[in-house]
C-alpha cells in the first residue's frame, strides 16, 4: 500500500506507522523471533549432523529444512517488518530485489521440504517396498537439490518484479520496497503464490498425513492379542496421529492469515477513512506476518525435539557433557591410567580370569594413587566397569603417568 496515503491516515502524516514506544517493542519482539529460529536451527543442525545421521532416515531433509529457516530468520524477519514499520525502504536499493528473491527461495524451500518429508513418511510406512520410497532413500540429496533449483528459478521472478522505487516525501526522496505488477497482474500473481507456496504443500500434507493416521489407527499388531502390548501400541498411535494432526494445523495457522492478507491488499484494498481503522490494518499486518516468520522456529521443536532419536542425542552432548565436567572437578586427585582388558561378567574365581560368561572389552582404567576405587572406560568414555584393584584385570599396556589436564580432557571428548 501506498506509504504515503498510510501517512496521511495517521494524524501526523508522518511515514513511521506506530509512536517510538510501539517501534521499541517491534524490535524486541521480531529480535528475539530471529535469534530463536537461528539459535534453535542451528543446534538442530549441529545435533543432526553430529547423531541423529546415524539413526534417523530423513536428517538430510531436517538439516535442509533449518538451513531454509535460518535464511528466513536473516532476510525476511528483519527487512520486512521494519520497511513496513518505517514506511520507507532505508537499505541501499540493491538489496530490495536481492531480499524479496531470498524470501520467496527460503519460504519455497522450507515449505516444499515439509512436503517431501510427509512424501518419504508416507511411502515408507504405507507403501515401503513401492519404488518411489526406494528413490528418495537413495536420491535424498538429489531430491534436495531440486528443490532448491526451482526455489531459485521461481525467485527470479521476484527478483526482476522487485525494485527500490523513489518517492517524495516533504522535501525528501524516499524509496518504497514494492512489486512493479499492476493491479491485474498484481492479482494473478497473488494467486500464483497463494498455489505455490500454501495451497499446493497443504494439499500434500493433509493428504499423506492424513492417509498415515488412518493407515495406523487401522494396523492391528499380528499375533494374539496381549492387554499391555496393546495398550501401548494405542498410546503410541495416538501420540503420532496427535503430532501429524498438530503439524498440519500449525502449518496452516502460520501461513494462511499472511496469504489472506495479501487477498485483501490486492483484490479489495481498503481506504481507511478512520484512524481506528488504519492501526487495525497496521496490527493485523505485524499478527499475519509475525505469525508466518515464527514457522521458521516451530518446525525444529515439531521435527526435531518431539524426536525421542533427537532428545536422546541432545541429551547426549550437552547433559552428559555438564555431568562429565562435575565428574571431573571431582576426581582431580587421579593422576594415572592403564590401557587394560577389562573383564565383565563371571569369572572363574582366580582374580577376574576368563570365565565362559565374562565379556572382555579393551578400555582405560583411571585410577588414585593407591590404585584404589578405578573406573574402566572405553574410547567414548562409557562406563565398563568399576574395579577394587588393579589385580583384577590383565594389563596390555604399562603404566604411564599423565598430568591432570590430560585426564581432566578424557571427560570433555
Amino acid at each position: 500500500m501506498d506509504p504515503t496515503y498510510l501517512a496521511s491516515l495517521n494524524n501526523t502524516y508522518e511515514l513511521e506507522l506506530l509512536n517510538n514506544e510501539w517501534q521499541m517493542i517491534l524490535i524486541v519482539w521480531y529480535s528475539s523471533t530471529a535469534i530463536l529460529s537461528l539459535i534453535s536451527n542451528v543446534l538442530a543442525i549441529f545435533i543432526l549432523i553430529k547423531c541423529d545421521r546415524f539413526m534417523s532416515e530423513i536428517w538430510k531433509y531436517l538439516v535442509n529444512l533449518s538451513i531454509a529457516d535460518i535464511l528466513m530468520a536473516m532476510f525476511s524477519i528483519p527487512f520486512t517488518y521494519t520497511s513496513f514499520m518505517l514506511g520507507q525502504w532505508i537499505f541501499p536499493t540493491w538489496l530490495c530485489p536481492f531480499i524479496q528473491s531470498v524470501q520467496l527461495c527460503s519460504v519455497y524451500v522450507s515449505v516444499y521440504t515439509l512436503a517431501v518429508i510427509g512424501f518419504d513418511r508416507y511411502f515408507a510406512i504405507i507403501h515401503p517396498f513401492n519404488h518411489p520410497i526406494i528413490y528418495l532413500k537413495t536420491h535424498r540429496l538429489n531430491v534436495i537439490i531440486t528443490i532448491w533449483i526451482t526455489g531459485i528459478l521461481f525467485s527470479i521472478i521476484q527478483l526482476m518484479q522487485t525494485r527500490a522505487v523513489p518517492f517524495r516525501y516533504g522535501d525528501e526522496i524516499l524509496f518504497d520496497c514494492k512489486e512493479l505488477w499492476n493491479q491485474q497482474q498484481g492479482r494473478y500473481y497473488t494467486i500464483f503464490l497463494f498455489i505455490l507456496t500454501f495451497g499446493l504443500p497443504i494439499s500434500i500434507l493433509i493428504f499423506v498425513y492424513a492417509s498415515i493416521g488412518i493407515h495406523l489407527w487401522y494396523r492391528k499388531m499380528p499375533g494374539n492379542p496381549e492387554i499391555i502390548r496393546d495398550s501401548v501400541q494405542w498410546q503410541q498411535k495416538i501420540r503420532v496421529i496427535k503430532m501429524l494432526i498438530m503439524i498440519v494445523i500449525i502449518f496452516v495457522v502460520c501461513w494462511l492469515p499472511i496469504h489472506i492478507h495479501s487477498f485483501i491488499v490486492w483484490f479489495h484494498p481498503i481506504r481507511f477513512q478512520t484512524y481506528i481503522g488504519y492501526m487495525s490494518y497496521v496490527i493485523s499486518f505485524f499478527i499475519c506476518h509475525w505469525l508466518a516468520m515464527a514457522h521458521s522456529f516451530l518446525n525444529p521443536f515439531i521435527y526435531g525435539f518431539m524426536s525421542e532419536n533427537f532428545k536422546t542425542n541432545f541429551h547426549r552432548l550437552f547433559c552428559m557433557n555438564i555431568k562429565k565436567n562435575k565428574k571431573k572437578k571431582k576426581k582431580k586427585h587421579l593422576l594415572s591410567t592403564n590401557t587394560i582388558e577389562c573383564q565383565v561378567g563371571a569369572g572363574n574365581g582366580n582374580g577376574g580370569g576368563g570365565g565362559s560368561n565374562a565379556v572382555r572389552m579393551l578400555g582405560v582404567v583411571i585410577t588414585d594413587d593407591d590404585n584404589n576405587g578405578a573406573l574402566c572406560v572405553d574410547d567414548d568414555n562409557i562406563h565398563i566397569a568399576e574395579l577394587d584393584n588393579l589385580s583384577t584385570t590383565n594389563m596390555t599396556t604399562t603404566n604411564m603417568m599423565i598430568t591432570e589436564s590430560i585426564i581432566s580432557s578424557s571427560y570433555d571428548t
